[in-house]
């Protein structure tokens, strides 16, 4: 591989581990209001819980649950894409 292209994967791979330091913050802070609404409907009174409210508020912590994994999963194919990066340009 010639010194241009191999210029060009390697910024490539930077700003791809900008993106999965930025899919990391976007997780933890996910997670933390996942975290938080699970919390809010947990110290819901039984009869609410049991109620409209209550469902709602699972369902929103299920979806959330659902956004926080599919970034776990962003974060790590980015990983793999940026070792494959680097084993490309080490050839």
């Amino acid at each position: 591989m010639n010194a241009e292209r191999r210029n060009r994967i390697e910024n490539l791979s930077t700003q791809l581990r900008g993106i999965q330091e930025q899919l990391t913050e976007i997780k933890d802070v996910l997670s933390n209001i996942r975290d938080d609404e699970q919390e809010a409907h947990d110290n819901m009174p039984e009869p609410i819980q049991a109620g409209a409210k209550g469902d709602a508020a699972q369902e929103c912590v299920d979806q959330l649950s659902d956004a926080v994994d599919g970034l776990e999963t962003l974060e790590s194919e980015a990983g793999n894409a940026i070792e494959a990066l680097e084993n490309a340009t080490n050839n």
